[in-house]
């Protein structure tokens, strides 16, 4: 019965109160069961902590010591795979869980799974026909047309053919064109089609994906728009208990435009494109699209945004982002959309908090700036081709949180975890908010990411893409706002060549190597790049704080620089320590370098600004006697193609004996579910297969040789190519 304290509120004051008094005698559920793994189970479960309910956690034979399986009250192993839904399903009910939450990917827009939840367990997420309307690429595209969303020109319906895709690519839409998974998302069973050729290499591979990912190999295909920005916005909503009508809450946009095969690597809010006006008429469609749908939990749709503001719908997704940070940082108040989630399974509707921050506004309130990290175990130095592994060392940056700065850590491994093949290489998300604005949070950003010690670095071991998003964060273009889908391949056309420190940065490293091995010698060489590298003289003057640097030239003709640099004070650093600060000449900003590993030559692998160095300090005399000698002699590997990765050989491209030209397939290699091609890097013959189709491969193992003593013609030296 309502008390005489709730009777007397108006009728939104009597849910707000009644929802209070809900959550303020018992969570809306007891257990969760979090159908997932890694770095969103463990998001999940700190909400839950928090909301005092009791968390179960699912994990696969190879995830049996992963840092989230420790963190939940309950675990139950499922077996080899989170796909199979039998399992799952059984350990849902084996445990008494009353809610299912779905996390992203695996079952999350998957509505056959969503339906069969046992009797009295509900699913975290939007209904199984919202899924199906929403999460199928195809409907999705013809409901958002009927609703007055701007739409991407297409062909309406499913491809039944590669004959097909090749007949609507030329004669109903035209080249380039973009391939997708119709039950789809992270860019996985997606592909860029310029041409004939590419579509029929492609086609066999986004279908391949598209099963493995989702069970669904079907496939659609639009126009694909050349150098946009990807803009999404998320939303929140829930049938009000009180009125019955769905409350929408839509929130500011992010930006999601640097990405490299389709997956974000960072997503920021506000955009730095959008006008005011844009964005009204944006969120006006989103609202449209959602009640069109009766769409209920949280969900994002996603948008292509040229440069002229102009808008086209490109899908939504059923399903809790994994760039869901970047709104809950940016956003007025403690916003937690996962509570959000729970509270609408629940039938509770959307949070009143939530509503009342909203108010009559169009979208929910925002200030500051907040971008987002992804942070994946791959070697953008190789075409950011997968990379395996332990974690040793692994150091986490350590968060913060105050009223002018956020710095929030969402990892889902830990020192020593081993990175395999099986699941998506991402490892964490990295996110800074400042309440100072964009520059400040991409300062922040660059910092945090200096701080972030992930493996050894180096040759054999675990690679990531850190030392990349340093380098795009502190790019001009970047910090300029100038952010479209297209940056990496426009200022990266060779690829990603790593961090390259200017001529000031490497003199600034050498005065910190030399402080921080506290080398008190007159004179010092320092070695940038092991022996055989950039010399540089480091001379200690009088005062014993000062140091005159001088560029060592390594060719006649070159110029030799010259540069004081005074050390503001010793720094604090052992040997065991990871990383080091050094503050040079007064500047505010301190030099943050990882000390990662020292090599019995006496060369150090150190980190500075995502560049790696190996770093060897000399005495003159020593420095004179290493110019006699000689560099080690390179392996030829013209005549061989390496596996550029750990995976697994799906398949042969050619026969023995096959004359190949520069470019063409040769073989495709799987790994974390990625399926890549391996190119020829060279014309020739091919002499021996190595390997049988199947075989488990490791990386630069040979797959297949060419016949010797032809004259190679290799493109970029003799390194091997994937796509």
């Amino acid at each position: 019965m309502m008390s005489a304290s709730l009777r007397r509120l108006a009728p939104q004051g009597v849910r707000a109160a009644a929802t209070r008094l809900l959550s303020a005698n018992k969570p809306p559920f007891q257990k969760v069961l979090i159908a997932n793994r890694g770095e969103i189970s463990s998001r999940v479960m700190r909400t839950c902590a928090a909301l005092d309910i009791q968390t179960v956690a699912i994990y696969s034979t190879y995830d049996g010591k992963a840092p989230y399986v420790a963190e939940a009250d309950e675990t139950i192993c499922i077996g080899s795979s989170y796909l199979d839904a039998g399992r799952v399903l059984q350990a849902i009910e084996q445990s008494g869980a009353q809610a299912c939450m779905p996390g992203y990917g695996f079952f999350s827009e998957n509505s056959e799974f969503a339906s069969s939840m046992p009797k009295g367990v509900t699913w975290l997420g939007p209904s199984p026909n919202a899924i199906d309307q929403m999460g199928c690429k195809i409907r999705s595209k013809q409901l958002a047309h009927n609703a007055g969303v701007s739409v991407i020109p297409g062909f309406e319906g499913e491809l039944t053919s590669l004959e097909h895709a090749l007949d609507v690519s030329n004669n109903d839409i035209g080249y380039p064109v973009l391939l997708k998974a119709a039950s789809g998302g992270g860019g996985k069973g997606m592909r860029i089609c310029r041409n004939d050729q590419d579509m029929r290499e492609y086609y066999p591979l986004a279908k391949s994906e598209a099963l493995k990912f989702f069970n669904d190999n079907r496939l659609l295909v639009e126009k694909y728009v050349d150098d946009p920005h990807h803009i999404e916005f998320q939303l929140l909503s829930g049938k009000n208990p009180t009125t019955g009508e769905l409350d929408v809450v839509v929130f500011c946009e992010r930006e999601c435009s640097i990405q490299r095969r389709h997956q974000k690597i960072l997503e920021e809010s506000p955009s730095p494109l959008l006008k005011e006006e844009t964005r009204l008429k944006m969120v006006e469609q989103v609202k449209k699209l959602v009640r069109n749908v009766g769409y209920e939990s949280a969900g994002t749709v996603e948008f292509l945004v040229d440069e002229d503001q102009q808008f086209y719908f490109l899908e939504m997704n059923t399903r809790l982002q994994v760039e869901h940070p970047v709104t809950e940082t940016v956003s007025v108040g403690d916003l937690d959309l996962v509570k959000g989630m729970l509270w609408v399974g629940a039938g509770w509707g959307v949070p009143q908090e939530y509503l009342d921050t909203l108010g009559d506004r169009p979208y929910y309130p925002h200030h500051g700036h907040s971008i987002e990290a992804r942070v994946y175990a791959e070697d953008p130095l190789r075409g950011f081709l997968p990379s395996m592994g332990p974690l040793v060392p692994y150091q986490e940056p350590i968060p913060i949180c105050t009223p002018e700065r956020i710095l929030r850590i969402d990892s889902g491994v830990a020192e020593g975890h081993v990175v395999t093949p099986h699941y998506d290489p991402m490892l964490s998300k990295v996110v800074a908010w400042s309440a100072d604005g964009r520059q400040a949070a991409l300062d922040q950003m660059h910092q945090a990411m200096q701080e972030y010690v992930i493996g050894a670095g180096g040759v054999g071991n675990i690679q990531h893409n850190g030392r990349l998003v340093m380098d795009v964060v502190a790019h001009p273009a970047f910090q300029e706002g100038k952010t479209p889908t297209s940056f990496l391949p426009t200022h990266y056309p060779e690829g990603f060549q790593g961090v390259q420190l200017s001529r000031k940065d490497k003199q600034d490293l050498a005065v910190c190597m030399v402080a921080l091995e506290k080398d008190t010698r007159a004179e010092i060489v320092v070695r940038l790049g092991g022996i055989f590298g950039e010399a540089l003289r480091v001379e200690r003057l009088d005062d014993s704080t000062s140091f005159k640097v001088t560029t060592i030239p390594q060719e006649e003709g070159e110029e030799s620089f010259e540069r004081t640099i005074s050390l503001d004070e010793q720094p604090a650093y052992k040997a065991s320590d990871l990383l080091a600060t050094v503050s040079l000449d007064g500047s505010a900003k301190k030099k943050t370098l990882q000390m990662l590993a020292s090599q019995t030559t006496g060369e150090y692998d150190v980190q500075m600004m995502g560049a790696d160095v190996k770093v060897l300090l000399q005495s003159p005399r020593e420095y004179e006697l290493s110019k006699h000698m000689h560099p080690p002699r390179e392996v030829d590997t013209s005549d061989m193609v390496l596996s550029p990765m750990p995976g697994t050989l799906i398949n042969y491209a050619v026969e023995e004996g096959d004359t190949v030209e520069i470019g063409q397939e040769l073989a495709v290699v799987e790994a974390m579910k990625m399926q890549n091609i391996i190119r020829s890097p060279r014309a020739g013959t091919i002499a021996i297969c190595r390997v049988p189709v199947g075989s488990s491969l490791k990386a630069d193992e040979v797959i297949l040789d060419f016949v010797v003593d032809e004259e190679a013609t290799p493109e970029n030296g003799a390194d091997n190519v994937a796509a």
